[in-house]
């Protein structure tokens, strides 16, 4: 197997010869399939125990986190190659922390968690993306935990807005709930209803029924109001 690319995992995986493709149609898959998926499928579901690694191979998922009021989060979109239940695997979690819904038609790889562990200790190549995978992991984490204590609660609706928009486009109207996006950027309800009345007053931001809208025009702004803070 070659050594050099991620394109190399995908070939490899591929020619498993002992991991046929299969849609499945219930809700449980057979360990070590390739399994293809719809839209809106749940392939793992917060609170279900970590026993496999789940490699995203083709498509788009999505990651819906649940605070403790139960209300539904839902993280940005990830894209191959993505690795799911690998920092499970490697740090002895026993459950999954939030639920994993597709977003587009996925080709995922299912594989028992001790078997991808055995695998990669014997691979350079495998052991150097999933090792790869786990240092932008803690990365992205760390960048999210010091943009909470270090920016403003100004900057962090902004900047949670732009990347909404750069995954979505606008115009939009944000789906997120007010509650929810309090929760998300660990500030209290009153706080960020006062910091979006100033927005609306600066004309960054709209209303419709009830939920954050932006227009292109206020997108442009947002974003050069980011590049210079």
């Amino acid at each position: 197997m070659p050594h050099s690319s991620e394109e190399s995992l995908i070939a490899f995986l591929h020619s498993l010869d002992r991991i046929p493709e299969e849609v499945p149609e219930a809700g449980t898959f057979p360990p070590g399939y390739l399994i293809s998926l719809p839209v809106g499928r749940e392939f793992i579901t917060r609170g279900m125990p970590a026993r496999y690694v789940h490699i995203l191979l083709e498509g788009t998922c999505g990651i819906e986190k649940h605070s403790d009021a139960g209300m539904e989060l839902t993280d940005i979109k990830r894209v191959p190659i993505q690795y799911f239940g690998l920092f499970e695997a490697v740090s002895g979690l026993d459950t999954h922390t939030a639920t994993l819904r597709t977003m587009t038609p996925c080709k995922i790889l299912r594989i028992p968690s001790a078997h991808y562990l055995r695998l990669i200790r014997r691979d350079s190549a495998l052991m150097w993306l999933a090792l790869l995978w786990l240092a932008n992991f803690t990365k992205e984490m760390l960048a999210r935990d010091d943009e909470l204590l270090l920016n403003d609660s100004r900057r962090n609706i902004l900047l949670w807005i732009y990347r909404y928009g750069a995954e979505n486009g606008f115009p939009a109207r944000l789906p997120i709930r007010k509650e929810e996006l309090a929760h998300e950027l660990n500030l209290n309800l009153r706080t960020l209803y006062r910091k979006l009345d100033e927005l609306y007053a600066e004309d960054l931001l709209g209303r419709d029924r009830g939920k954050i809208a932006i227009s292109p025009e206020q997108y442009q702004r947002i974003a050069r109001e980011i590049e210079h803070l």
